[in-house]
């Protein structure tokens, strides 16, 4: 049996865990979507973590290419579509994070790392 106080705390708590799970499968519903058209555009190396929020890497080359060469166009056309992403997902959640339980907000980082790296 909980004490009512008690119940009261979890029942919060549960409609927080539940606001950031709900929100995460927006986010990661909306970035997968998107990655996929990206994906058709060039090929690259994509992996996503959830934990409390949504994170992703993003890898690409001329050794992720199987046909053709990788320009220097691509790597600023990348960086442009995170940018243009991440403003995109920043709607998304103003918008439908008022809807839940716990309604929240994000903050996105970008970070880039501008030196060639070798992925094995």
């Amino acid at each position: 049996y909980l004490d009512p106080e008690l119940d009261i705390v979890y029942r919060h708590r549960k409609d927080y865990e539940d606001s950031v799970s709900r929100l995460n499968q927006i986010i990661s519903r909306y970035l997968l979507a998107e990655e996929e058209k990206r994906q058709k555009i060039l090929p690259h190396f994509f992996e996503k973590f959830e934990t409390d929020g949504v994170e992703y890497n993003l890898y690409l080359g001329q050794s992720i290419l199987q046909h053709g060469s990788f320009n220097e166009f691509y790597l600023k056309d990348f960086r442009l579509w995170q940018l243009i992403l991440m403003c995109e997902l920043t709607r998304l959640v103003e918008t439908r994070g008022r809807e839940l339980p716990v309604p929240l907000t994000t903050a996105q980082l970008v970070f880039v790392y501008n030196s060639p790296m070798s992925i094995r």
